[in-house]
């Protein structure tokens, strides 16, 4: 029982990865020792072959290695910078239609999500609500994803909150067949993990293709 729980901590899972491709890299790069051993023997003696293939297996081998196994971790947990500029612009895309999740809001054909931040002693959390109404400029949230923080127990009480307008930073309606407007806020966690990581697995992507207001070329 113990395991499961700490199996479902993707911190946790991330670590793993880590270790196993680090073991792995360090197997792999001592046991290239011996077949460069055996030809640069053949070209520098005993006396610098072994040495030399000591030196690849302790540096170049897992240089290159790490390059080719590189670990790309989940994209849902990568860290965006809130001052970063990009992200700050899709913020303002995504409030600048507003309008269209009211609309969704009042036909209730489509699932409705916002996007908002829950404050914790520990700093500020970007979480996502199911929205069901729009009340007074406000929406009625009911929080679906969990907070890295423990939320302010003076200010998150109850299941259902009622989230101003202005505090929203993103939204979605998800209709029947998966399609999803809005979203926005998805192209900084595209843009922030370029940046962290080179690129973008195309798994990663796939999910992206039904947001029908992102262009294919936004989400590369």
């Amino acid at each position: 029982m113990l395991l499961i729980l700490l199996f479902k901590s993707q911190d946790l899972k991330r670590k793993l990865n880590d270790m196993l491709r680090l073991l792995g890299i360090t197997v792999f790069s001592f046991t290239l020792f011996f077949p460069s051993y055996w030809v640069l023997h053949y070209f520098f003696g005993p006396d610098l072959g072994a040495p030399i293939a000591f030196g690849f297996s302790l540096v170049l081998y897992p240089y290159f290695i790490a390059k080719v196994w590189h670990f790309y971790p989940p994209i849902d947990v990568v860290a965006i910078d809130k001052d970063d500029v990009f992200n700050q612009q899709c913020i303002a895309r995504a409030r600048s239609e507003l309008h269209r999740l009211e609309s969704g809001l009042s036909e209730g054909k489509k699932d409705a999500f916002v996007k908002f931040a829950i404050k914790s002693n520990d700093g500020s959390d970007h979480v996502w609500g199911i929205a069901h109404s729009m009340v007074d400029g406000s929406v009625i949230v009911t929080l679906v994803s969990e907070p890295v923080y423990t939320p302010n127990p003076t200010e998150h009480v109850d299941i259902r909150e009622k989230i101003p307008v202005y505090d929203i930073q993103d939204w979605m309606l998800i209709d029947k067949q998966g399609n999803c407007e809005g979203g926005y806020t998805h192209l900084a966690m595209v843009n922030a993990y370029k940046k962290q990581h080179g690129k973008v697995p195309k798994k990663y992507l796939k999910h992206l293709r039904n947001f029908v207001d992102l262009q294919e070329s936004e989400c590369r």
